[in-house]
């Protein structure tokens, strides 16, 4: 196996929430999540996302229910947050992420905000979850309609 295949199915598997509590990229890894996170790989495949979510939500025209949306990395991005963090190598330090979220400097995902948009249009409920900190509600809320979100039902915070 090479090391662009170890790298992805790591990459898949850290997407998919199938990693170990407190895992960290491995050193081998981090150019290659570091380009997968930003030479447009990550928001191609936001945008196919929402593009797939899209073409749902428009089954539904009369009859709109409610909307789940993770906030970060669907809705908001911290990449650059993660860039200072070599894209995951370096452990998950709390207290730089609480700094980080203070500062709500998280931006709009494009496709994610359109997508989010057209649901408000369409009458559908959003809500809004997160494993961020109930102390953190504040800052959050400023950072998302900072980067263009409104109109939300609930946010659901940890």
């Amino acid at each position: 196996m090479t090391v662009d295949q170890f790298c992805g199915i790591f990459q898949r598997n850290a997407e998919a929430a199938n990693l170990a509590k407190g895992w960290t990229v491995p050193k081998d890894c981090i150019d290659y999540i570091g380009d997968y996170m930003t030479k447009g790989l990550y928001g191609g495949d936001v945008w196919g996302a929402t593009l797939q979510s899209t073409k749902f939500a428009r089954l539904f025209p009369t009859n709109p229910g409610t909307w789940i949306f993770q906030v970060d990395q669907t809705l908001l991005s911290n990449v650059p947050y993660y860039a200072t963090r070599q894209f995951g190598a370096l452990p998950r330090n709390s207290t730089d992420f609480d700094l980080w979220v203070q500062q709500g400097k998280a931006v709009a995902i494009k496709s994610s905000l359109d997508f989010y948009n057209e649901l408000l249009c369409a009458n559908w409920r959003i809500v809004l979850i997160s494993d961020r900190s109930e102390k953190q509600r504040e800052a959050t809320e400023r950072n998302l309609r900072a980067a263009g979100y409104s109109g939300w039902t609930k946010l659901i915070l940890d």
